[in-house]
Formats: C-alpha cells, sequence, structure tokens
C-alpha cells in the first residue's frame, strides 16, 4: 500500500501534460502523431489507442486531427502518462522500493510493458518504473492469454464501467475468437445496472 501511495504522490508532481483516446489505424495516425512530439502511451486494440504528451503539443495534435476528420476524445487528467514526461520522476520512483524486497510471480502473469509472460523482471524495482514510462501492450496482452488458454478464456473487468470489455470483445470478434467471454462488476456512472453482467462474443 505505501508503495502505491508514494507512486501516486509522485505522479500527482508531475509537469502537467494531456491525454487523448483515438480511433484510428495505428499505423496510418503514426507518423502524425510523431511529427508532434507526442507519443502512443496505450494500445487497447489496432485501431484503439491513446496519445500522451505536452499539453501545448496535444493541443496542436487536436487540431490536426480534426481537420483530418479523426477521432478522438481528450482524458480528463492533466499527466501524460507512459511516456518520456515521466523520465522526470525516474530516480525518485527506483527509491520507492527501498528497503522492500519483490518476489517472481507463482500464478501466470502477463506484463503489460511486453505483453508476453511475465518471470523474474517482477522482482527487480527497474521493472515498475519501465512499467509506468512504456507503452501499455493492452491488446498484445490480451491475445497472449487467448492463445495460452486456447481460445477458452473469461476476462473480469474489476473497476467502473466495461471499457476494457469492449476492447476485449473487439480482438475476440476480429480474429473469431469464439470461446472467449468478457465480465464487467460495475456499472459506471452513466449505467443504472447494479450487479454482474455478461457479454460474450459475438
Amino acid at each position: 500500500i505505501n508503495v502505491v501511495i508514494r507512486r501516486g504522490k509522485l505522479l500527482q508532481g508531475m509537469q502537467n501534460g494531456a491525454m487523448i483516446s483515438v480511433t484510428a489505424n495505428i499505423n496510418l495516425v503514426r507518423p502524425i502523431i510523431q511529427s508532434y512530439g507526442c507519443e502512443i502511451s496505450i494500445i487497447s486494440t489496432n485501431e484503439d489507442f491513446v496519445v500522451s504528451g505536452t499539453a501545448f503539443a496535444i493541443d496542436a495534435l487536436c487540431t490536426e486531427l480534426e481537420e483530418a476528420k479523426i477521432n478522438f476524445v481528450r482524458i480528463n487528467i492533466a499527466l501524460a502518462g507512459h511516456s518520456s514526461l515521466m523520465e522526470s520522476v525516474r530516480h525518485q520512483f527506483d527509491n520507492i522500493f527501498t528497503g522492500i524486497k519483490l518476489e517472481r510471480p507463482n500464478h501466470l502473469i502477463v506484463s503489460n510493458v511486453t505483453g508476453d509472460i511475465a518471470n523474474h523482471e517482477f522482482a527487480d524495482p527497474s521493472y515498475w518504473f519501465t512499467q509506468i514510462r512504456s507503452v501499455v501492450q493492452f491488446a498484445a496482452g490480451v491475445e497472449k492469454l487467448i492463445q495460452i488458454l486456447n481460445d477458452n478464456v473469461t476476462f473480469l473487468e474489476i473497476g467502473t464501467g466495461k471499457g476494457l470489455c469492449y476492447y476485449v470483445n473487439k480482438i475476440a470478434t476480429k480474429n473469431s475468437y469464439a470461446g472467449v467471454k468478457v465480465v464487467y462488476c460495475l456499472p459506471s456512472q452513466k449505467q443504472n445496472a447494479v450487479g454482474l453482467t455478461t457479454v460474450t462474443n459475438g
């Protein structure tokens, strides 16, 4: 818990940034993003991703995207997560783990840094800075779990809403993963339904 608290305080003290969610072909939009000094920070699917950068750079990028009629939504956060702006807290972040012994995972866990099965890297404190600095490979991690579990897997979304369920379903539908199911636990503020809801692929 102490690590989570100190991590949150560090992020709150960072240089102001901005993030937007984009819906487009990632390979087509990538050169535009890079031309404004912004970075892709989360890849939810090949057509759904998040871009981070300074507030000024994101504003300029948004103007370009609007002119190109590329769909995007501003994320309500003054932070450029999973981008080079995180480098400013590298040293302080490493100090968070002083006196804490980390262990290798005992269960199957996918790293969102690599999109592959995690192993000894979880026991290395430097990994956890890499995790907040690197692109979140959500789509790759989902596909890895589907492959390992032979297309017979249920994904559980623990937070509010069903945004991640939407991305998992999109990946499953595109790749014809008929055995994939998703479950979300908590409604968003816009939803009136209460309780577990299952959404099957198809």
